[in-house]
């Protein structure tokens, strides 16, 4: 069976994964050297559960529960890691290219824009309730049309060639652009401005113009996708992100942790209409652009077995299992 499953491996096309499914010591092989394995548990002659040494990677206790389990747990779980994954990666662009964007624009004096503590907060706090939240509820494949269309488990197979492909337009792409639209507004328009009391723009009140725009842009996008794919809780890691930033600007001007004078700066920021419109003008185009490229852009680009066949009217398992994508 050890063998059965190397040759797999090595000599089928595509290199396929392999899941094995065993009941007793004479399988350990096989579910050692299978991609996943999965070990039944229930003694056919008994019925009862014999836990014989943890050999595979899951335990069923009746075949049964296979089924579901690959279709829609599996593939659920697939999907939801990819997505994770590529808004982990696009958060953490946003925030470097920006930073990129500035060292060019100031002749890589080596000015810092954000406080090192900011950007350790922006990256383990400010942007973490919404991933949590995110990764635990969503439910990417609908489980009713798994049901009925099985055949869809395919989709992840096709997946397998095209990661890098997804990574550089929906993590990479995203990141870039999006930095881009947010830093040149925001650096031209705030140095722009000025207070009826005649305070200055200074760097502190572009940093945190830039640093505003890309919180909300990054807890947004995860907000409208979470309603859209009515996942509870959606709302709630918008105010706690609010309060645990403006409760890190109190602490940090009592403190005086950060060489920045962020209270002032916030305010002065806030007291002028041009710099508010410039972070709202921000937050909008941005997301603007992501649903555009989400949902007009990306699909042609990359096509998946959902967008080809379910808004069609007449759908099989059969005309899936013979569609050939790479052809398509």
């Amino acid at each position: 069976k050890g063998i059965i499953v190397d040759m797999i491996k090595k000599n089928f096309y595509g290199s396929p994964s392999v899941m094995a499914i065993g009941d007793g010591y004479n399988d350990h092989i096989m579910m050692k050297k299978s991609d996943i394995s999965i070990e039944k548990l229930n003694n056919s002659r008994t019925g009862e559960l014999e836990f014989k040494g943890n050999l595979g990677d899951i335990q069923v206790s009746s075949l049964k529960q296979i089924q579901r389990m690959l279709i829609y747990h599996g593939k659920n779980i697939h999907d939801r890691f990819e997505n994770i994954i590529y808004y982990l990666f696009y958060k953490t662009i946003l925030l470097g290219m920006c930073l990129f964007l500035f060292n060019w624009y100031s002749s890589f004096t080596g000015t810092s824009l954000f406080d090192s503590r900011m950007i350790f907060l922006y990256t383990f706090l400010y942007s973490s309730f919404n991933i949590i939240i995110y990764g635990v509820f969503d439910q990417p494949i609908d489980p009713e049309l798994m049901e009925v269309l099985p055949a869809l488990y395919r989709d992840s197979t096709y997946k397998k060639g095209v990661y890098l492909h997804n990574f550089l337009i929906k993590a990479l792409n995203e990141g870039i652009v999006e930095a881009i639209m947010v830093f040149f507004p925001s650096i031209y328009i705030v140095n722009w401005t000025n207070h009826i009391d005649g305070y200055n723009s200074d760097l502190n009140m572009v940093s945190m113009c830039i640093l505003i725009s890309i919180l909300l842009i990054s807890n947004f996008k995860i907000f409208f996708i979470c309603v859209n794919k009515r996942i509870k809780f959606a709302w709630i890691f918008l105010p706690v992100t609010t309060l645990l930033y403006i409760f890190y600007v109190l602490i940090s001007d009592a403190a005086e942790w950060s060489y920045m004078d962020l209270g002032p700066s916030i305010s002065q920021l806030f007291s002028r209409f041009p710099c508010v419109m410039i972070i709202i003008w921000n937050v909008w185009a941005c997301l603007l652009f992501t649903y555009l490229a989400n949902n007009h852009i990306y699909p042609n680009m990359v096509p998946t077995l959902e967008t080809i066949f379910v808004r069609e009217e007449c759908v099989s398992n059969e005309l899936i299992l013979n569609l050939e994508l790479g052809e398509e």
